[in-house]
């Protein structure tokens, strides 16, 4: 499968298993906003990093949406979609999810 740009995407399993570990570091972002024992402005700034992530991702707003993830979480996807962060990000059920 092609991205834009001529990028072709690796294997499916592959793809979802990197898609897999971003979803679950929005998850986890998600995660932090039910307290647990975190300081409000913590609880705050994570609910507000996970949002507008979201919402980057649901105006296909790739590059914003970049910049949001951990450093370690954007290199990993880059990595095992032999791709850039924006062009990895660019998959349909993602952003249906953000919206």
């Amino acid at each position: 499968m092609s991205a834009p740009g001529g990028h072709r995407f690796g294997c499916g399993a592959q793809r979802r298993s990197s898609l897999s570990v971003l979803a679950g570091a929005v998850a986890a972002v998600a995660g932090l906003q039910c307290g647990c024992g975190a300081p409000a402005a913590r609880v705050e700034g994570a609910r507000q990093a996970g949002q507008a992530f979201e919402q980057a991702l649901a105006r296909s707003n790739y590059p914003q949406a970049c910049a949001l993830l951990a450093p370690q979480t954007r290199q990993q996807l880059e990595e095992e979609q032999h791709t850039p962060c924006g062009v990895a990000l660019q998959v349909p059920w993602l952003r249906e999810r953000a919206k």
